[in-house]
């Protein structure tokens, strides 16, 4: 389901609680899911000023605008990879450079932290894919008119509701693997792939729900901070800060229920 390089979990009482819902054979994907998402609540606020959740923000929002106005070039070219041989792949490339600098800046701050990189990423295909945008190979106007596509509120709003389902999931499913492998087999909670095959249908709906509001306050905050104006950096960490805030209220909100 995702993506994890860490052996443990943390030793608290709410993560104990979640190896203890894997232990239940009683216990309900729905269940193993809300247990994570309570015990990731408090690792997740952490990442609020995480550098690589906010850089891979400020990208979603000004590739599509470097696109539109023809400067992404020049982009790539900051960013040391010149444009040159397969565009869609040198965009990927400078990409990956700008993250792993920011990554470089600040120590990794906890269990998540990395997972934004992925989520951004994930996104970048996504929105490839909706503009029927070839693997390899596609032409430096294909790839901006791609992503060009995107420098709107609506744009943005899509953009920012698939990182922010991708990094919820991402970040979820990191849990979810390492617990499946300890009750899996006969006489388990995981007997089966269709057990495995539910709890991730759960965790997909769960994610959905839990970042339908903050795709509406993309939207907002695109039409207030970007079409005017010159979006900031400044800005848009405020707006990765404060979506991260409300990606968490709404997992407490959702546990309430």
């Amino acid at each position: 389901m995702g993506h994890s390089r860490y052996d443990s979990l943390p030793k608290t009482k709410r993560w104990r609680q979640v190896i203890e819902a894997f232990s239940r054979l009683d216990s309900t994907p729905e269940e193993l899911v809300a247990a994570t998402s309570q015990a990731a609540g408090d690792s997740l606020w952490q990442t609020r000023k995480d550098p690589l959740v906010f850089k891979s923000c400020w990208l979603l929002l000004t590739l599509p605008l470097l696109a539109r106005s023809d400067q992404l070039d020049q982009w790539l070219r900051e960013v040391g990879t010149p444009p040159g041989g397969d565009y869609k792949r040198d965009l990927l490339t400078g990409t990956r450079k700008f993250l792993d600098q920011a990554a470089t800046r600040t120590p990794l701050r906890n269990i998540f932290s990395e997972t934004a990189r992925l989520a951004f990423f994930e996104t970048l295909a996504t929105a490839f894919n909706q503009s029927n945008l070839v693997l390899f190979g596609a032409e430096p106007e294909q790839v901006r008119k791609s992503l060009s596509r995107y420098a709107s509120p609506e744009g943005f709003q899509t953009l920012a509701e698939t990182f922010f389902r991708a990094y919820l999931k991402r970040s979820l499913a990191n849990v979810l693997e390492k617990e499946i492998p300890n009750h899996h087999g006969i006489a388990e909670r995981f007997a089966g792939a269709n057990d495995t095959r539910e709890l991730e249908e759960s965790l997909n709906a769960y994610c959905a729900e839990t970042t339908a509001l903050l795709s509406q306050y993309a939207r907002d905050w695109y039409a207030k901070n970007a079409i005017h104006r010159q979006p900031t950096e400044g800005r848009t960490r405020a707006f990765a800060a404060y979506a991260v805030e409300k990606l968490v209220e709404d997992l407490v909100r959702e546990q309430a229920q």
